[in-house]
């Protein structure tokens, strides 16, 4: 299951009060790494993405927009990357 972060350390929390065993009975995946995704009582898997860059970009682009709203719009791809952890054992993307 992949989620937000917040939402994701929910569902940690949710899933041990109910006795369900992560990563045995279910994986959990968070998205952005912030630094929590990382704390022992945790460990959750994430994706990681280069924010600061994404955001410069955003700004950029809109800003670009905005003195030249004939502009087309576009898009712009940034790398990721699987950050894994003990939230979904030790099963290597291959």
């Amino acid at each position: 299951m992949v989620l937000l972060h917040l939402t994701a350390f929910g569902a940690v929390d949710g899933a041990i009060s109910l006795g369900v065993r992560i990563p045995e009975d279910v994986w959990v995946v968070g998205y952005d790494d912030i630094a929590m995704a990382a704390w022992e009582a945790y460990g959750l898997t994430t994706v990681r993405q280069p924010i600061t860059d994404m955001a410069r970009m955003a700004v950029r682009m809109l800003i670009e927009r905005i003195e030249d709203r004939t502009l087309p719009a576009r898009r712009r791809e940034f790398p990721a990357e699987l950050v894994i952890r003990r939230s979904t054992a030790h099963a290597p993307a291959s």
